[in-house]
């Protein structure tokens, strides 16, 4: 199921908190729809038992979000 959503939003080239630290260097940038990617994610591991661990998921998240909150106001200034 996870790897169908990920396919379906054609999300695969993420590297997990990589992705993050490589946002922060100016390499890469963090789309939008990783939040929520990320959160169904994880919650469909943890609902079936699987291990996975909370901090990196929340920092993905976080960073997705703080991304689509900085354009959303770089283009409220710029109107």
């Amino acid at each position: 199921m996870i790897v169908f959503l990920y396919r379906f939003f054609r999300n695969t080239s993420d590297k997990g908190t990589n992705t993050v630290i490589q946002a922060v260097r100016g390499e890469t940038e963090i789309p939008g729809k990783t939040a929520p990617l990320i959160f169904i994610s994880t919650v469909v591991t943890h609902l079936f038992g699987g291990s996975a661990g909370r901090e990196g998921a929340a920092l993905q998240i976080g960073a997705s979000n703080a991304v689509s909150l900085g354009a959303y106001l770089y283009a409220l200034d710029n109107i």
